[in-house]
């Protein structure tokens, strides 16, 4: 099962997260855990992320902005908006998050590059590590970019289709996209909505999704 993806350019910003099969605990404001919910209100949940997951952080650029329901394709805003800050307590833990993913992983892509017998700083020496809970894959393309994503620790290695990611869909949909072009120079979040429509229709397509 495929929990979340998270997308690092190489100055160490995550301009890119998303997630699927993923259960968060919920704290009310009384500070009471509020995970536990209705079968209507989960099953209403469920239905809205169905074709449009959770994705962070956005942009608005004046183009593609989110998916018309009457056509299942992005539609084009107006005018472009600066970059969305925070505005819930949702996207304030996912920024702190990011920044923890981030250090887990490159702590254990030195520890691993040191201890490794080959010498060089192999970029490919770490693949991926395993707890009781989860499992955390890792893919880093030769320019920096760095893509991790979450499964379920029974998961098989899921390190070639983070390369499929990046290669047919990161470089298709974001690097050779003329409307919104892509900056390496800038850490800007990904806004295109066609990169997160083919993403979520590629990860769902997965034999190893759901189960």
């Amino acid at each position: 099962m495929i929990y979340s993806l998270y997308i690092f350019d190489r100055h160490c910003q995550c301009i890119f997260y998303t997630e699927w099969n993923r259960i968060r605990p919920g704290v009310g404001r009384g500070g009471a855990d509020t995970s536990i919910t209705s079968q209507s209100t989960a099953a209403t949940a469920s239905l809205a992320e169905t074709n449009v997951p959770y994705v962070w952080p956005t942009l608005s650029h004046g183009t593609a902005t989110g998916i018309d329901p009457a056509t299942g394709l992005p539609h084009r805003a107006s005018a472009p908006a600066p970059p969305a800050a925070p505005v819930d307590s949702r996207d304030a833990a996912l920024s702190d998050e990011s920044k923890l993913v981030y250090g887990v992983v490159i702590s254990l892509k030195n520890m691993v590059s040191k201890l490794s017998a080959t010498q060089g700083g192999n970029s490919d020496g770490f693949l991926s590590y395993r707890t009781n809970t989860y499992r955390l894959h890792y893919f880093e393309t030769a320019s920096g970019l760095k893509l991790v994503m979450m499964s379920d620790p029974l998961a098989a290695s899921l390190r070639d289709v983070l390369k499929q990611i990046y290669v047919h869909i990161f470089v298709e949909y974001v690097v050779k996209n003329a409307l919104l072009p892509y900056d390496p120079k800038l850490s800007l979040p990904i806004s295109n909505d066609y990169f997160r429509a083919v993403l979520n229709n590629y990860v769902r397509g997965l034999s190893c999704y759901q189960s």
